[in-house]
């Protein structure tokens, strides 16, 4: 073929070395260019300690979701080795509980969060709340579950811990707050022939759950992240750790306890007190903006967890009924 015939082939596009190119015919020539890279799976590693499932280093892609639901109070510390967006949901834990009265559920929250390369994190699963099965001492709040920057411990998602069942036999009576939710729940106050009692009050956004007041007893407020509650006495049942820590349940001397408020974002406050306890309030949960995108945070409804037909959750953030309540989790997955 002579230069000049050569010459009628124009093209407008410039090929590298390394890309593929095919001639379909002597009389039309098209390129099919493969760009390197394209259409491979996106790198999601980080490192992860202490270790978990006997590996210190983790890829989405390769190894699946992350579920941290086995331990109670657990803290995991994340480096992400390449930048990368991931899929999130959480639970704080459940409250406890004594006799028949239920503690809070977990709250829920999710998103996707924008994880940087060489950035340490702190996930920190709430454990649940404690409880007993006799009457008179109140169950403890839960701890809240969240993820933070572990070098200033700025809070990015939390999801509130519910607040602890109080001591009343009566089934209902002055029911625990679940855990948040932007805010966490209220729980249920109430008269039972002494005065107007109040429950512990949930966490908010800007401020921990504020004390409850009762004829016999005034329940603590919240204190940042942990749940308010516990005055001396016996058989007192501690608090679930995790965001913040949930409060004691509180012994009543001569009367039924008050439960203990759920840690969060913001701790619920301790429930009230007469001839019988009130319950705690829940902790708030929290989505960062500067962080999270299409983030939401949901408050559970008393004894029942946030988002409970979501198939990830199995039993986190279940509430305690005459005894300890279910830990938290956190579930991370490729976005």
């Amino acid at each position: 073929m002579t230069r000049k015939a050569l010459s009628q082939f124009k093209t407008s596009t410039k090929v590298a070395t390394a890309d593929r190119v095919t001639a379909r015919s002597t009389s039309s020539f098209t390129m099919a260019v493969a760009i390197a890279g394209q259409g491979g799976s996106v790198s999601r590693i980080f490192t992860i300690s202490p270790s978990f499932s006997g590996k210190t280093t983790w890829d989405l892609s390769a190894d699946g979701d992350l579920n941290l639901s086995s331990a109670a109070n657990g803290t995991w510390t994340i480096t992400p080795q390449t930048t990368f967006i991931a899929n999130v949901v959480m639970w704080g834990g459940g409250g406890g509980a004594v006799y028949n009265q239920s503690g809070g559920g977990g709250g829920s929250s999710n998103g996707k969060i924008s994880f940087q390369s060489g950035v340490e994190y702190e996930f920190i699963v709430g454990s649940s709340g404690f409880g007993g099965a006799g009457n008179r001492d109140a169950g403890s709040g839960a701890g809240g579950t969240g993820i933070q920057f572990k070098s200033n411990t700025t809070a990015i998602m939390v999801a509130g811990g519910g607040g602890g069942g109080s001591g009343q036999p009566a089934p209902g009576a002055g029911a625990a707050g679940g855990g948040g939710g932007s805010s966490g729940q209220d729980g249920i106050s109430g008269d039972r022939g002494f005065g107007f009692t109040t429950a512990g009050r949930g966490g908010t956004q800007s401020a921990a759950g504020a004390s409850a007041p009762g004829p016999r007893r005034t329940g603590s407020g919240g204190s940042g992240r942990n749940g308010g509650g516990g005055g001396t006495g016996t058989l007192q049942y501690a608090g679930g750790v995790g965001f913040g820590t949930g409060g004691i349940g509180a012994f009543n001397s001569g009367d039924a306890g008050s439960g203990g408020g759920g840690g969060g974002y913001f701790g619920g406050g301790e429930g009230g007190g007469d001839a019988g306890g009130f319950g705690g309030g829940g902790g708030s949960g929290y989505i960062n903006p500067a962080v999270v995108t299409d983030g939401t945070t949901t408050q559970a409804n008393y004894s029942t967890a946030a988002s409970s037909g979501d198939s990830k959750r199995g039993t986190a953030g279940d509430s305690g009924n005459a005894g300890r309540g279910a830990n938290g989790a956190i579930y991370m997955s490729a976005a």
